[in-house]
């Protein structure tokens, strides 16, 4: 049963899966098709893990007309909203703002390409909020998978002006946390699927997880997409 005294709230950033429009580095190895298809595996993955945790969903689409699309495919359970802005620091900005506009008083928000990410990681972050300021999930690519903040301790400074795809967001965003007075819980690194090694790191990190990211470790094994050679 949900808590009607402290609203939380799951915002669930992702891409409408158009074939040449997702995961375009991954698709420079695997091609366009199986590279839309995975992504689509993600994001079922990782709505299967977020049913788990009894939240309210919302789900941000890019782009912002394709919403209709995308609730045909996943279904008209969840809320959809766009994602408004002109780089992702601004949508990020303005999800978040409109989303404690409508009461909510914790907020976390993950991206869509993190298959295998335990829920656990999750209730954490929602846990911690109740003791700081905001929560870090960072990505072993120097970025990172999740930001949440409470209500009264959201801080927009962290969407301006980040080198937005490098490996200093995390960093920088910390710093910025930092110099706003913050006090922030930084979760366990983890790590987005971005290239064909990172299919092989989460085909040999699910080996011993079992149950985890189902959908895509399936379309990985149908396809014959990775050969495990060596493992150690």
């Amino acid at each position: 049963m949900k808590n009607t005294d402290d609203k939380r709230c799951i915002l669930f950033f992702v891409k409408y899966p158009q074939v040449g429009q997702v995961k375009t580095r991954l698709a420079s190895q695997v091609g366009d098709k199986h590279a839309a298809e995975l992504y689509k595996c993600f994001v079922l993955d990782m709505l299967s893990m977020l049913n788990g945790l009894g939240t309210d969903i919302i789900i941000a689409v890019e782009p912002a007309d394709a919403c209709g699309a995308f609730s045909q495919w996943t279904g008209r359970q969840y809320r959809y909203v766009g994602q408004i802005g002109r780089n992702i620091g601004e949508k990020m900005k303005n999800a978040l703002a409109a989303v404690f506009e409508q009461g909510y008083d914790r907020v976390v928000l993950i991206g869509s390409d993190l298959p295998e990410l335990p829920g656990d990681f999750l209730r954490y972050a929602f846990d911690a909020l109740a003791r700081y300021d905001a929560v870090m999930g960072p990505a072993h690519d120097g970025g990172y998978y999740l930001i949440g903040f409470g209500r009264r301790s959201f801080l927009p400074e962290v969407f301006r002006g980040m080198t937005w795809g490098s490996d200093q967001v995390f960093t920088e965003t910390m710093s910025v946390l930092d110099q706003g007075g913050c006090r922030t819980h930084v979760l366990p690194e983890w790590y987005d699927i971005d290239t064909e090694a990172d299919l092989r790191n989460l085909v040999i990190r699910c080996n011993d997880t079992k149950g985890a990211a189902v959908q895509t470790i399936s379309y990985i094994a149908e396809n014959k997409l990775v050969t495990l050679v060596d493992t150690k």
